[in-house]
């Protein structure tokens, strides 16, 4: 029995969680991008779905790279607006899945994100 005690980790002081303490973490906080980067998502999923229907999926490397590109300037871009890594990485990498679905659904969550954020720059002033 002693031996088991000896590889049995040290309890933790405070237990840990993952709720951000910070008021200006909310709920429209999590949900909201910026509204340029909604407007690149948009032109994007559009000019790439248009490409994708008439070329008949011939174009979906170029999606993919261009996919890619749309990520890395989305969580730039939400990093620039004041969110932190994990926040922007989860924005960009979820606005660059959704655009590369060959299906125009990116302005179904673009739009209201934009609007999250405005209206959340709307209630800090």
């Amino acid at each position: 029995m002693q031996d088991l005690e000896r590889y049995r980790p040290p309890a933790a002081e405070e237990p840990i969680s993952i709720v951000h303490q910070d008021p200006d973490r909310g709920f429209l906080s999590i949900i909201s991008i910026s509204p340029a980067v909604a407007a690149l998502a948009i032109a994007t999923d559009l000019l790439l779905f248009g490409g994708d229907l008439i070329s008949f999926g011939a174009l979906l490397p170029f999606s993919a790279i261009a996919c890619c590109v749309l990520g890395y300037c989305c969580y730039v871009l939400q990093r620039r607006s004041g969110d932190d890594h994990p926040l922007a990485l989860a924005k960009g990498l979820t606005l660059a899945l959704f655009t590369f679905a060959p299906v125009p659904i990116t302005p179904i969550i673009a739009a209201p994100g934009a609007a999250a954020a405005l209206l959340r720059n709307a209630l800090k002033r």
